[in-house]
């Protein structure tokens, strides 16, 4: 009995090792990451747009998000960037609740808004493929009802796919809007910000494999096509698809 228990423990420090072995270099490579870009300006952070602006196909999966929808469709609204490059695709995929109407009504008053509706739900990656034939722009950002964008961030994304032709896709930072609830929302939004900014971003610094998270997620519509759009038959159509574009010697 003795020797299983031992056998156990060694498993256990075993995992745990291996574990910190290839996980604390990542943590410290994003930390000094940080670092080196705080100390550069502002503008060095992140590329800086020049010439023609890419346009945008804003691609909104929604069911029963009544609560939700009209708060994300305001901040696309404010979004600071030319009205003529941007579209918003809502695909409202059997709700049963006013979730339909809600995005209809929007249609109605803002032009740039297309509603899709379908009478039977198969999942979010099915919504996205059927979205994703109706979409035009350059450049397709996902996005989910609970989300609130900041108004600057397809000025932000753009400088990145206008910097270099090989970037396929930009994965935005995800933030917590309610960090300040709770003690469980605080140290919610702690583990989001230490994966983002240290451990996401150092997996960057070292040439890792870094993946996409299913919302504020911003591929070229053309890679899109010719990858077959979202694997419908995942449930991490995000994590699949990014392992598809690596593979296909693009950039994330």
């Amino acid at each position: 009995m003795l020797d299983i228990v031992n056998l156990v423990l060694i498993c256990v420090f075993a995992v745990v090792y291996l574990w910190a072995f290839y996980n604390v270099p990542i943590l410290a490579a994003g930390v000094r990451d940080k670092r080196k870009t705080e100390r550069l300006s502002y503008l060095q952070k992140k590329p800086v747009l020049t010439g023609e602006q890419p346009s945008f196909s804003i691609l909104v999966p929604v069911k029963n998000e009544a609560n939700l929808i009209g708060r994300l469709l305001d901040s696309l609204k404010k979004l600071n960037y030319a009205k003529d490059k941007v579209e918003i695709v809502i695909v409202e995929d059997g709700s049963t609740d006013n979730t339909l109407k809600i995005c209809q009504n929007y249609a109605q008053n803002f032009g740039n808004i297309k509603v899709f509706a379908r009478a039977r739900s198969d999942g979010k990656p099915s919504a996205l493929n059927f979205g994703l034939h109706h979409c035009s722009g350059d450049v397709v950002a996902v996005f989910d009802a609970d989300s609130v964008p900041e108004t600057d961030v397809l000025s932000n994304v753009a400088g990145y796919f206008a910097a270099d032709a090989s970037v396929a896709a930009v994965q935005g930072r995800t933030l917590s809007i309610n960090s300040e609830q709770n003690m469980l929302t605080k140290f919610i939004s702690y583990e989001e910000g230490v994966w983002c900014e240290s451990y996401l971003r150092g997996k960057d610094a070292l040439g890792l494999f870094v993946h996409l998270k299913g919302s504020c997620q911003f591929i070229r519509r053309k890679v899109l096509l010719a990858l077959g759009g979202f694997n419908e038959q995942t449930l991490s159509e995000d994590m699949e698809l990014s392992a598809h574009l690596v593979e296909n010697g693009y950039k994330i």
